[in-house]
């Protein structure tokens, strides 16, 4: 069993795509690119794809593992936070109906807004200490 597994739903990506502001997505080099603050994740098929997910999986050896979503979480988008949360959950709520035996589903939470947590600036923006606190899953 693996602890925990991560991946990026397809309307979430579309949404971060549409942002000109961190966090956002974008494509360079025909490849799909997450970026957080500093911090970026160039996108393989493990990280998008149920079917990549499971044979990963089958290749390990791994029977079953908690889904949930990746780094942005809604708590950095203020009031839509919620409805990014709801969004996210009932993706990953969907992929464990459909696959009972190999995922069980995480839940992503929003603390309704992200003042306060969310600092830009030149380091092109941190999460707080606070905030850090606040970003947590709880399975189902």
């Amino acid at each position: 069993m693996d602890c925990q597994s991560h991946i990026y739903i397809p309307e979430f990506l579309a949404f971060l795509e549409k942002r000109n502001t961190l966090p956002r997505a974008y494509r360079q080099n025909g490849e799909r690119c997450v970026q957080v603050g500093d911090w970026a994740l160039r996108l393989r098929p493990g990280h998008t794809s149920v079917q990549a997910k499971l044979a990963m999986m089958d290749m390990h050896g791994i029977d079953v593992t908690l889904l949930s979503t990746n780094f942005p979480g809604p708590e950095l988008f203020g009031a839509e936070g919620p409805a990014i949360a709801r969004m996210m959950n009932d993706h990953v709520a969907e992929i464990a109906r459909r696959h009972p035996q190999r995922f069980g589903a995480g839940s992503a939470t929003s603390t309704r807004t992200a003042a306060g947590l969310w600092t830009p600036g030149p380091g092109r923006g941190r999460i707080s200490e606070q905030g850090r606190r606040c970003q947590c899953a709880t399975w189902t």
